[in-house]
Parts: structure tokens; sequence; C-alpha cells
């Protein structure tokens, strides 16, 4: 539990968290400014394109579903390897790198399906994956690591477990 002397996560770990986090946001966001500045032809076109904006489609509801339930997986598994453990939950200093690695492992699908999207715009000049990836770029927005949102994390992370430990 965090109290006023120690939170749960402490000031130089968040900054870590978000930077790395801004990033992985940064990333499309910036090559697609530079791809919407250019004057783009088209390199492909007929059954081709439609093809790859399926592909796309598809790549883009795996990445979203990746994205939430990947990092559930982990801690899923996480949790039960520490309920076997008769380690103090709340004295376990492991909790924000736990939440480093799973909010990373949430955003990768969210930025490679940003960057797929920005790719078949600069290939087929359909602006449709460019507003797929500007949504997939607002939900990591929605997801940036704050403190109060990191230390909720936490905590419902350490209820989870004793709630596991319980039915051991």
């Amino acid at each position: 539990m965090a109290t006023d002397d120690q939170p749960l996560v402490s000031e130089s770990q968040l900054r870590v968290i978000q930077f790395l986090v801004g990033v992985l946001i940064m990333g499309p966001v910036l090559f697609g400014v530079a791809l919407l500045s250019l004057q783009n032809q088209p390199a492909i076109a007929g059954p081709a394109r439609e093809t790859f904006l399926l592909v796309f489609a598809v790549f883009a509801v795996c990445a979203l579903v990746a994205s939430f339930g990947v990092p559930r997986a982990f801690m899923s598994v996480q949790r039960r390897v520490l309920a076997r453990s008769q380690a103090d939950a709340a004295a376990d200093p492991g909790w924000p790198g736990r939440y480093q690695t799973q909010i990373l492992v949430a955003m990768a699908p969210l930025e490679g399906a940003a960057f797929f999207g920005l790719v078949l715009y600069l290939i087929t000049g359909d602006l449709l994956p460019v507003a797929i990836a500007a949504a997939f770029v607002a939900i990591m927005l929605l997801r940036f690591p704050t403190r109060s949102r990191v230390e909720g994390w936490i905590l419902r992370q350490q209820e989870l477990l004793e709630m596991e430990r319980a039915a051991y």
C-alpha cells in the first residue's frame, strides 16, 4: 500500500514508463505527419490494393485484440507464480516493472498496426488506413500511464493476487 513517504511507483520509474510509451506513440505520429505532407502517388491499384486493405483489416483487428488480451494473459501467469510464493504482495518492489512490461506489450501491437496503416497509405493512396492508424494512436494516448493509473493498476493486481492466494 502506498504511503505519503513511499508511493507505489517512484517518480523516476513513472517517468521511464511515460518516456517509453511516449516514444511508441511518437513514432507513428511523426511518420504520419511526414507521409501526409508528401504528394502521394499510389504505387498499386486494382485487386492488389483490395488485398492489401483486407490484410490490413485483419491485422488491425488482431492487433486490437492482442493489445488487450496479451497483457492480461501475461499478468495472469505472473500472479499465479506470485500466488505460489508467500511473499507480501504489497512489499514486492516488482510491480512497477510488471506494469511497464504489460503496457509496452499492450502498446506494441497498436504501434505496429498504426505503422502498417501508414505504409498502406503510402502504397495505395487510400486515406482509410490513415484514419485507422489515427484511431490506434488515440487508443495509445487514452492508455498513457499517469501516476493514478499506474498505482490503481498495481492495487488491482495486488487485490487479484490476494484473491488467487485465497483460492489455493
